[in-house]
């Protein structure tokens, strides 16, 4: 079973726990999206709650209230560890 660990520290980054990312972003991690393999570092998934307001969810059809990006252990100073 793959696991995310903090560079900085050697921890474990579970589900639910808040991270951040090089641009000082807060987002909660979710999940590895997929595991690192080959010469792939593998890719995570964290959210936050979206920054538009409740009217702008009556006109943005596309905004589920989440903002979910998958991105590089790296953009959340971490690595997948198999």
């Amino acid at each position: 079973m793959s696991r995310l660990i903090d560079e900085a520290t050697g921890n474990e980054i579970k589900p639910g726990d808040p991270v951040k990312t090089f641009q000082e972003e807060e987002y909660t991690f979710s999940m590895i999206s997929r595991r690192a393999e080959g010469n792939s570092t593998g890719r995570v998934i964290i959210t936050r709650p979206c920054e538009h307001s409740e009217a702008d969810h009556k006109e943005l059809y596309w905004c589920r209230g989440v903002d979910e990006p998958e991105v590089f252990p790296s953009v959340i100073n971490a690595r997948i560890e198999s």
